[in-house]
């Protein structure tokens, strides 16, 4: 952080943490600060910048002197206004824990707030009470609960408990202040030795069509069940309800239905596309102690089933073009997945075509297209001309894509051009294809799995060498952003066959080994290809993954309890 926050900025998010606090530009726009959980950044603090940080977007990746009347030439102050003004996100409070414990007198009631939501870096803190109209001996859970939360735990162990009906009552609060809405939890005493069940997570989750659902259920002996007795709990998983999440109305029987999957073990699996969107699910566990079918408890689980967001596809990735040529591209592969048939139904397209770096003399960022470019259409034309006369300029082409009345928000994706000069040789066009999107995507990649770049040329300049009439040569290299601006990175020799990659550095693809990138770094992968007189220069460029951070790990309770299951 200290490349773009003052010192004394620096300190208060780095606090009592033993390393340098972690910054990264998200955007142009969007400066983000990786804050842990020891920082002394508050509410009403200032943030200050370095000079020079700040310059007009135009600039910020051209690499071109910035004029002095157009960028911060001291250090700019811009003061936070916390509590936040509406924008940040109410804290969603989630209880968790057995709703049913045996009447054994030295019986356990463990409940969790840990699977609570909000926005922010810090951990919520949590105001717990009980509901003492609707619990018995309420005094004597009220002053357990009074000792162990005095620091707004997110998790309590009440012992020596009396009575048969208990109601707990909590509020979640963030770090800037909101709070939620008050979340209750009811618990009743059972006859017999009934085993301690509750489901780990949330009472309520949210879940999309295309995710695996994994609900697990924990389960513990009764305190006074006897050691001699069979200790083997029997379970069993069912969907007793479905309603239409918009309206509340009941869904078909057959919606709720739990086919071909198992039923009778702690955990149930179901497949991705098991569930459909627009619905809510109750799911319910029972634990049976096989030695006493009496002694039974159960525990559920609501899911929310969300619909799948909408995909914008553009095909192939980033590329190089001539700007004296006509470019093409083509989104007609962007989806609904929640649609019926191909998924393209009632979609709407909107192109837009953006200067990403240019030199001093440009005076816009947005590139002005006449009226004959269609930018409502799946595939942009670009005829030629379009683009300006600036070889090495980089253009963003953005792809947005909406679908009204289906409540969904807006996807988008873009790619970069970069323009090339006219030759009276062929110029090649450069196209890197999209990184695996069941690993990668072009923002995010991880550091720690291995990855290849795959570029394509023209069907042109594919003719070209196929019949020998050309032969172009590849070459690699790689640079990293630092110190706001890319520069080569000499820990990385992309022709090192053996350590850094499995290509080397003159083929068209560019495949990484494990763990040879750095987390949290940007890069830019630059591909030059040579060949009959012309040059194609082509970047893609990758942000890779940042290890977790900030957060705490508790373990609750420290020690388990050992059960027989089937």
């Amino acid at each position: 952080c200290s490349a773009a926050l003052d010192d004394a900025t620096v300190a208060l998010i780095r606090g009592a943490y033993p390393t340098e606090p972690l910054c990264y530009w998200e955007s142009a726009t969007l400066l983000v600060a990786q804050l842990n959980v020891d920082t002394l950044l508050r509410p009403g603090d200032t943030v200050r910048l370095r000079p020079d940080v700040i310059r007009p977007l135009i600039y910020a990746q051209g690499g071109g002197r910035c004029p002095s009347t157009k960028c911060a030439q001291s250090a700019a102050t811009i003061d936070a206004n916390f509590p936040c003004d509406g924008a940040c996100a109410t804290p969603i409070a989630a209880l968790n824990g057995p709703q049913r414990l045996s009447r054994c007198p030295d019986e356990v009631l463990r409940l969790d707030a840990s699977g609570s939501t909000a926005v922010g870096f810090a951990p919520l803190s949590f105001e717990w009470r009980v509901d003492a109209a609707r619990s018995d001996f309420a005094a004597e859970l009220s002053a357990q609960l009074a000792a162990q939360t005095a620091g707004g735990a997110s998790a309590v162990t009440l012992i020596a408990l009396r009575g048969t009906r208990y109601r707990f009552l909590l509020r979640a609060r963030s770090l800037f202040g909101t709070v939620s809405p008050l979340v209750s939890w009811d618990v009743v005493r059972s006859d017999g030795g009934s085993p301690s069940l509750a489901i780990e997570g949330p009472y309520e989750l949210t879940q999309r069509p295309s995710a695996k659902l994994r609900l697990r259920g924990v389960a513990a002996l009764a305190a006074c069940w006897p050691a001699a007795a069979d200790p083997t709990i029997a379970f069993a998983w069912s969907a007793p309800n479905a309603s239409v999440t918009a309206t509340g109305e009941p869904a078909p029987a057959m919606v709720a239905e739990l086919r071909g999957v198992r039923t009778d073990r702690a955990q149930l699996v179901l497949p991705r596309n098991a569930l459909a969107h627009g619905f809510t699910y109750d799911f319910q566990l029972s634990a049976r102690m096989v030695a006493d079918p009496v002694a039974t408890t159960l525990a559920r689980v609501r899911v929310r089933v969300e619909a799948e967001p909408l995909r914008a596809v553009i095909a192939g990735g980033d590329r190089s073009a001539r700007y004296d040529a006509p470019l093409s591209v083509d989104g007609s592969a962007s989806i609904d997945p929640n649609g019926e048939g191909s998924g393209r139904a009632g979609l709407a397209y909107a192109w837009m075509v953006e200067l990403a770096s240019v030199d001093e003399a440009a005076a816009a960022v947005a590139l002005p297209l006449p009226p004959s470019v269609q930018l409502d259409r799946r595939k942009l034309l670009l005829p030629a001309g379009v683009l300006p006369p600036l070889a090495g300029a980089r253009y963003t082409v953005t792809l947005n894509v909406s679908k009204a009345g289906s409540g969904l928000a807006p996807a988008s994706a873009s790619i970069i051009v970069t323009a090339l000069a006219p030759s009276p040789a062929h110029v090649p066009t450069i196209t890197f294809e999209p990184l695996a999107a069941a690993k990668f995507n072009v923002a995010w990649t991880s550091p720690t799995e291995r990855f290849a770049i795959v570029t394509r040329l023209d069907a042109t300049a594919a003719a070209l060498q196929a019949e020998g009439a050309v032969a172009y040569s590849h070459a690699w290299r790689a640079l990293v952003f630092r110190a706001g601006a890319f520069e080569p990175d000499t820990t990385l020799d992309l022709a090192d066959a053996v350590r850094i990659t499995t290509t080397g550095s003159a083929q068209p693809a560019l495949a990484f080994r494990s763990g040879v990138l750095t987390a949290g770094a940007l890069y830019s992968f630059e591909l030059t290809v040579r060949g009959g007189g012309a040059t194609a220069v082509g970047e893609v460029r990758l942000l890779m993954n940042r290890p977790p951070y900030g957060g705490r790990l508790s373990v609750q309770p420290s020690n388990g309890s050992a059960a027989q299951t089937v």
